[in-house]
Formats: C-alpha cells, structure tokens, sequence
C-alpha cells in the first residue's frame, strides 16, 4: 500500500473492466511512469511502451494537471487506427487481441509444433557395459 497516495490527474476507461480509472503518475524515479486505479481491478502499473502511449494520450485530464511525458510514450499518430475497439478506446496498441464490433475475430492459431522426441536409446546399453567392465575388473 502506498505511503501517501499521488494526486489524481485524470480519468480513464479501465482496460480490465470497462469502467472508470483515476490516473496517477510516479513522483520518484527517473520515469515517472502513470499508473491507474480503479475500484473494481485495482491499481495497473504496467510501464510498457502500449499502456504508457495509451495511458498519455487517451487520458481525460483534470483541469490544471500538468503531467510528465514518460520516457517510452509513442508519437499519437503512431498508435492511432482507423476504426475503434471494441473497448472504446483508440484501438489494438498492445496487440490485446480485442476486435471491433463489427467484425469477428477470424484468426486461426496454428498448433505448434511438437518438438521431436529425443529419448536417448542407447543409454541401457552404456550403464549394462559399465557394468559388465566394473565385473571384469573386480574379477581379475
């Protein structure tokens, strides 16, 4: 739990349950990574460079809120595309795997491919002449 809570800075749909999360910035570190907050999913302090893109330029900022850029932040014309989410938001930036409404998800997953099977078949045959050569030298 956090000593004393940042400020909020603004708002956001929440990426876990569609609802309403308050966005907070670090004040320690060289990031200053923002951070969300949300009743139902609690806190999301993912740094990566889709969340914090996201994060910075879909925020509903309060009034008089001067947030730092976090270091990673994509250029905006870089993340938008040309139809919205299913989630409301500006779109697929992480690859979430969330599709429009208005068109299915169509991708096939390839299976994998099963790595070949690499018993080793000789290994009975090496512990029996170990054996067999541990014998002849005791016997001798």
């Amino acid at each position: 739990m956090a000593k004393r809570d940042n400020p909020v800075l603004g708002t956001i749909q929440c990426d876990g349950c569609g609802g309403t999360a308050s966005v907070h910035q670090a004040r320690r570190g060289s990031g200053r990574f923002l951070y969300t907050r949300c009743g139902e999913c609690g806190a999301d302090q993912r740094t990566g460079k889709a969340v914090q893109t996201r994060l910075y330029n879909q925020t509903e900022w309060r009034a008089g809120a001067d947030p730092v850029k976090p270091p990673n932040v994509a250029e905006k014309s870089v993340v938008e595309p040309s139809e919205p989410s299913k989630h409301g938001g500006s779109g697929d930036i992480g690859g979430s795997g969330c599709t429009t409404e208005n068109e299915p998800d169509t991708t096939e997953i390839e299976p994998a491919e099963q790595p070949a099977t690499t018993k080793k078949k000789w290994a009975p045959l090496a512990f029996l002449g170990m054996v067999a050569a541990g014998l002849l030298a005791f016997a001798s």
